[in-house]
């Protein structure tokens, strides 16, 4: 698993422990899952339990992580490009 998931940056900004997705493996299925799925972040919450409010914050935090990680693979995926304005 990539470090940039647990990268310092983000610990700053964000208690990654307050994150009720406890591993890095669990983050990113949260975020492929989204972005695969495309459900609106209610019923996203609900799979992943958590309030609608927290699914978006969780989604900002953690989409950047992602396509930072995979641009220089050339791999971002186009969902994560559109919704993430890359």
């Amino acid at each position: 698993m990539d470090p940039a998931w647990t990268a310092p940056a983000v610990a700053k900004i964000y208690d990654l422990s307050a994150c009720p997705l406890p591993t890095p493996e669990d983050r990113l299925l949260f975020l492929l899952v989204y972005l695969k799925q495309n459900t609106i972040q209610t019923l996203h919450g609900c799979l992943f339990g958590m309030r609608q409010s927290k699914v978006n914050q969780w989604i900002h935090v953690f989409l950047p992580v992602l396509c930072n990680t995979l641009r220089p693979l050339g791999d971002v995926p186009a969902a994560a490009a559109s919704k993430n304005g890359i």
